[in-house]
């Protein structure tokens, strides 16, 4: 059986998924890993990475590939979505962390990151439904999509993330009622911009802000995404979170059961971003799910499927 490791490089932080590939197709997870590197962190005021944002970055992924190393994983890939989007030069990067880990990094566009998430949303869903959407707030952008398992159809970006919403709006700690304001006020004009038309009749939400999200809901003792994929926040718990996180200095939030401390910062502008595209859509209630495109990039990995895009080759010289 062949072993694999596909890391997400995103806005806010690294993921790991190492697996093993199954007789006939699929895969089985081996290991799960994810740190907050920030890497999109002052994006807002200039146009590349900060140094020490890189070097968190880096050190995660070798961390994390050298756990994979030790459990036989041969072959390794890093894929790249919104933070890396934005800068100039990828390439800068990419050689980088080429030097670093020897792992070759793709820039992946927005068709090829939906098509990756519909991959791994699609297995949430209950034998016999085929519909559904996704929600997908990262640290630099929030991106809805609807369509049918495996198969994209309308998609919605809307360029602001959890990180990206905090720079914009939050300037005090606590945040108050003028801060949750300008938050909602952002989010309400992007939403009625961008989420026009969309039909959801089940919606799954995907990445780090929402398992953080229905983490707090649940009100377990620690941040565990892998015990909560699969369960479903409410809107008005959303909402209630919204409520209880407004007000509260770092320190409070810190000990508020289920938010984990590199993210507690987050928590707030993320839910905003979460409330404002359910009130847009109608709906009651999201399925969290801890998979990502990690998990779907495996699964071509493992199908019969392609092999997907290149690496981003990186800069001569």
């Amino acid at each position: 059986m062949k072993r694999a490791a596909v890391f997400d490089i995103g806005s806010v932080s690294v993921k790991m998924l190492a697996a093993e590939s199954k007789p006939g197709g699929g895969f089985v997870p081996l290991l799960e890993r994810s740190r907050v590197t920030r890497l999109a962190e002052g994006l807002a005021v200039r146009e590349d990475f900060l140094p020490e944002a890189v070097e968190r970055t880096l050190d995660a992924v070798a961390d994390f590939s050298a756990e994979a190393a030790a459990l036989g994983v041969t072959e390794m890939e890093a894929l790249g979505t919104e933070a890396l989007r934005r800068v100039p030069d990828p390439g800068d990067f990419a050689l980088k962390l080429l030097r670093r880990t020897g792992i070759p990094l793709q820039v992946i566009g927005p068709e090829t990151e939906a098509r990756l998430a519909f991959l791994s949303a699609g297995l949430l869903l209950p034998d016999g439904e085929t519909s559904l959407c996704i929600l997908d707030v990262g640290g630099g952008s929030t991106e809805i999509l609807s369509g049918k398992k495996g198969f994209p159809g309308s998609r919605a970006l809307l360029p602001i993330g959890a990180l990206r919403l905090k720079e914009a709006c939050v300037a005090a700690d606590p945040p108050g009622e003028a801060e949750v304001a300008c938050m909602r006020e952002t989010v309400s004009k992007l939403v009625t911009r961008h989420v026009n038309g969309l039909s959801c009749p089940r919606l799954v939400g995907m990445g780090g802000t929402v398992m953080v999200l229905a983490s707090i809901h649940a009100g377990g003792p620690s941040f565990d995404p892998q015990k909560l994929h699969g369960s479903w926040l409410p809107r008005d718990a959303v909402s209630s979170l919204i409520a209880k996180l407004q007000g509260l200095s770092r320190e409070r939030r810190l000990e508020i059961p289920g938010l984990p401390r590199d993210r507690e910062d987050l928590a707030l502008p993320g839910a905003v971003i979460v409330e404002g595209v359910m009130d847009a859509l109608g709906i009651s209630g999201l399925l969290a799910s801890a998979w990502g495109i990690r998990h779907g990039r495996m699964a071509e990995r493992f199908s019969q499927a392609g092999e997907g895009e290149r690496p981003c080759p990186p800069p001569s010289g």
